[in-house]
């Protein structure tokens, strides 16, 4: 007969039973795993081709843009902006996300169950994209050309030296139940103005902006149209109290009356005729 196992080579056997059950475990695991970063590689570049690639009509469903205008963009962002391919993420898949996020308004979390990137890795790159966009500000944004002196345009050749108008955008937004008042606008909707922030007023903001040390510059001899809620100053030209901003006649159509023409004595009454001219007297009298 075998001798009877002793405690020592019984706990020796469970501990080798242990780690081959902990070991076997952590190679599936790692299997499960390489399966797993697989199958999320494929479903973002599957993504990203069916948006960008596929066709027009889903480019522009998707990004606002044909093919062809976003591979103009990505190439600016690269060439003129410093956008990097950072070795995880294309240029291409950077620039579809943050396109993608502004046209619809998704939320970050949106993106990450689409796209199976983490809310770190879009911030980031959503950032990356942003400033490369605003190194484009000589490329992308139009630069104000003054109405000139000799403008025939019926809209705008009564506004000489003009370079454009300042009006509010209002955004629609999600704010808590408890500053829902202050972004409340007159139709109900929840929104915030681009020239104002909750209860700003224009004319506060506008103020802001033009003192600030890289602000708002307005050339001198020309100006910006602006509603009822700015000041008239240097460079904004804001309507006159009580005048209506909108006109019932076309300025071209409409035809001032002369002097000879206005019916000066036609109907007048009988107590009116029989006052005198009075001639002007230094003299004030009571």
């Amino acid at each position: 007969m075998l001798p009877a196992p002793s405690a020592a080579h019984v706990i020796f056997f469970l501990q080798s039973q242990v780690y081959l059950f902990e070991y076997e475990r952590r190679r599936s695991e790692r299997r499960n795993l390489g399966h797993k970063t697989f199958s999320r590689l494929q479903i973002r570049s599957i993504e990203i081709q069916r948006i960008t690639r596929a066709s027009d009509t889903n480019c522009i469903w998707e990004l606002r843009m044909d093919r062809n205008t976003f591979a103009i963009l990505c190439e600016l962002l690269k060439t003129r902006g410093g956008l990097l391919d950072d070795g995880n993420v294309t240029i291409e898949k950077q620039v579809a996300t943050f396109v993608h996020i502004l046209a619809h308004h998704v939320k970050n979390k949106s993106i990450q169950v689409r796209f199976y990137r983490s809310g770190e890795t879009i911030s980031r790159h959503v950032h990356r994209v942003l400033l490369a966009l605003l190194r484009l500000e000589d490329v992308l944004f139009v630069k104000p050309t003054p109405v000139p002196d000799d403008c025939t345009d019926s809209r705008w050749r009564w506004f000489k030296g003009c370079i454009g108008a300042l009006d509010g955008t209002y955004i629609e937004m999600t704010v808590p139940d408890s500053d829902k008042p202050r972004y409340r606008t007159r139709k109900g909707h929840i929104a915030t103005n681009v020239l104002s922030e909750g209860s700003a007023t224009d004319s506060r903001v506008l103020r802001d902006g033009i003192t600030r040390q890289n602000g708002l510059k307005v050339s001198y001899g020309n100006y910006y149209l602006a509603d009822a809620g700015y000041t008239n100053g240097q460079g904004f030209l804001a309507p006159y109290r009580g005048t209506r901003m909108y006109m019932d006649v076309d300025p071209e159509e409409y035809t001032p009356i002369t002097l000879e023409e206005l019916p000066i004595g036609e109907g007048i009454p009988n107590e009116l005729e029989s006052i005198d001219v009075v001639e002007a007297n230094e003299e004030w009298s009571q």
